[in-house]
């Protein structure tokens, strides 16, 4: 168990997700939000969730890094931001001011490399390192002291990401990643790799033979012919597409733990902010953080009886009068209506208190209620 907790963002990666996850919202003066709204959601429930000790934003600066001049069609490829989304990067900046939370962008590397490089000098430090990011990249820098979060559907769901659970669904361990990806290369980034190699060969290849080095040194033991010619005509191709592909943990970039710690947030300049952006949930949140540690609450064990089935479901829906009064609390895992996920339900009817519980694959017991 780690004392500190440093939670690493990749903030393009996240701005961009929730620009597309979510429909374009905006003020009534026509300034687009729906980005900033959705990388608070994301922020504030992973910080929640995870109560990391420090914070750190990383933002790409330009377009072009280091990586262009080894490959100058690097990300050559992609398409400039939309213009809806190219005004929320200068806004999310002015909310995480206002939050006292740190961000970073460096000439010449991308958000990857700042995150790489805090992330190491974090373990140096017997820190622990949460990186949340959308990009499969950040695999690589997985460790006992380094946890990927990842964005995977939405801005809801995200899978984590150790050392066990890389290996379980790449067949590698995550220094063996960049070997992959020299191999099968990226179509986002537009890092080549070896053509007519897809994600299959290329895991099977590394199995084998570990790295690139060992890869070729021993190529003439392969025997599919179209693969090893393949794999010989575009040696090049690999040695360049692995180091296009490394993220550089090696910036020469001062690493002060104290002056990323988690602080209180700068509530004279954020609520006017979040007004201005017509953020009324975050409004209010703000202007009462703590306003549940001043309600006096009567608590008390309660028995519940919990409905395992539909027979158990039509029993209790049988037992209702046209008299009686039914309570419903409904539980789940973020305060959004259009983003929460329900985990339970309750009822309170007769002096008695009922639960349905649902997850992810057992949604069907929501038809069972559907009468009442």
């Amino acid at each position: 168990m780690f004392e500190d907790k440093l939670m690493l963002i990749d903030g393009n990666s996240l701005l961009y997700r929730a620009f597309y996850a979510l429909p374009l919202l905006h003020t009534g003066e026509g300034v687009y939000t729906n980005a900033v709204y959705g990388f608070l959601t994301m922020f504030n429930r992973v910080v929640a969730q995870e109560q990391p000790t420090h914070i750190v934003v990383a933002f790409d600066k330009a377009r072009e890094s280091f990586r262009n001049a080894m490959f100058t069609d690097y990300k050559a490829n992609r398409s400039a931001a939309p213009d809806e989304l190219s005004g929320q990067f200068a806004i999310i900046r002015e909310v995480l001011t206002g939050l006292n939370v740190t961000y970073i962008e460096l000439d010449g590397y991308e958000a990857d490399d700042i995150i790489g490089t805090f992330s190491r000098m974090a373990e140096e430090r017997d820190m622990e390192s949460l990186i949340l990011t959308g990009d499969g990249d950040a695999l690589q820098l997985v460790s006992d002291k380094v946890i990927v979060l990842m964005t995977k559907k939405g801005i809801t769901e995200m899978e984590r990401y150790d050392p066990a659970k890389v290996e379980e669904k790449w067949e590698v361990t995550p220094d063996r990643m960049i070997e992959i990806k020299a191999l099968m290369g990226d179509s986002s980034d537009n890092i080549p790799g070896v053509p007519g190699v897809g994600a299959k060969t290329a895991i099977k290849l590394i199995k084998e033979f570990g790295t690139l080095e060992n890869l070729y040194e021993n190529v003439s033991s392969i025997s599919g012919a179209k693969i090893k010619e393949k794999l010989i005509q575009n040696q090049g191709l690999a040695f360049l597409s692995r180091e296009l592909a490394t993220i550089n943990r090696k910036i020469e970039i001062d690493f002060i733990p104290d002056n990323y710690l988690v602080q209180e947030p700068d509530r004279a300049k954020l609520l006017p902010l979040y007004q201005r952006l017509e953020f009324n949930g975050f409004a209010s949140a703000l202007l009462s953080p703590d306003s549940s540690q001043n309600i006096d609450v009567n608590q008390e064990d309660i028995e519940v009886h919990y409905l395992q089935s539909l027979e158990d479901t039509e029993s209790f829906q049988d037992g209702i009068t046209d008299q009686d009064v039914v309570s419903v609390f409904i539980d789940c895992d973020y305060h959004h209506p259009m983003w929460g996920k329900i985990k339970e339900i309750l009822f309170a009817c007769q002096g008695q208190v009922y639960g349905l519980q649902v997850s992810d694959k057992s949604m069907f017991r929501l038809e069972w209620i559907r009468p009442l």
